[in-house]
């Protein structure tokens, strides 16, 4: 009955310690000594120092986190419809796979331009004028081009033959197994280089020339509607 009297002496000092007030009977003041005790220890406490740079990386790190091949999957995949980014997968894959192949090409056949020289003449002045670089391009890969109005076009081909082309004709040149000039319309004149075993080819609308080491002229006049 004393500990059970005691320990309700204790809970009421440690109540009365915490309103302030006064200890009474004896359990209360050994209650106010216990709680006087725990305050020192509390008092003793120092709050440990807060590194803010710490704290703001890992913060940082929360919101960004680090940019890795996976997470980025992830990110798009959370946010992109699927197939949106079923498309942007196949696209990537497919340029990458275009890439490959196309060094794998051009290691084991490498491509021999079909223009070896090309000059722009002005018919009037006579002064030689240099090609845009487009339509260069676009000729070196076997694409059609037309000869700009006023001016006359050389072309040394890279096996020999040469090409002279009168304004605004319009032809491709292509190199392969085969040598062919595609011409649509407009006047050439060819010097065709021998080469055993080759022909040089000239298509036309109207049919195709093949010819061996000889010196011709071609004309395709477009028919008036």
């Amino acid at each position: 009955m004393n500990d059970t009297f005691s320990d309700r002496e204790k809970r009421n000092g440690a109540r009365k310690f915490g309103q302030g007030a006064t200890p009474g009977s004896g359990g209360e003041e050994s209650a106010f000594e216990e709680c006087r005790h725990i305050q020192r220890g509390l008092q003793s406490l120092r709050v440990p120092p807060v590194n803010m740079r710490r704290i703001k990386e890992r913060f940082n790190a929360q919101l960004n986190p680090r940019k890795n091949w996976f997470y980025t999957i992830n990110y798009a995949m959370d946010w992109l419809p699927a197939p949106v980014f079923g498309a942007i997968c196949f696209l990537l894959l497919y340029a990458g796979g275009m890439g490959i192949y196309q060094t794998y090409t051009n290691t084991l056949f490498p491509e021999v331009p079909p223009i070896e020289r090309l000059s722009f003449q002005a018919n009037e002045s006579g002064k030689e004028i240099s090609p845009a670089m487009l339509w260069e391009y676009r000729l070196q890969r076997g694409r059609f081009v037309t000869v700009p109005d006023e001016v006359s076009a050389d072309m040394c081909l890279s096996d020999g033959s040469i090409i002279s082309c009168s304004p605004e004709t319009q032809l491709s040149v292509r190199f392969g197994q085969d040598r062919c000039i595609d011409l649509r319309s407009g006047s050439i004149a060819v010097q065709a280089a021998s080469i055993q075993d080759s022909t040089l080819s000239v298509k036309t609308p109207l049919g195709q020339i093949d010819v061996t080491g000889t010196v011709f002229h071609v004309t395709v006049r477009r028919s008036n509607p």
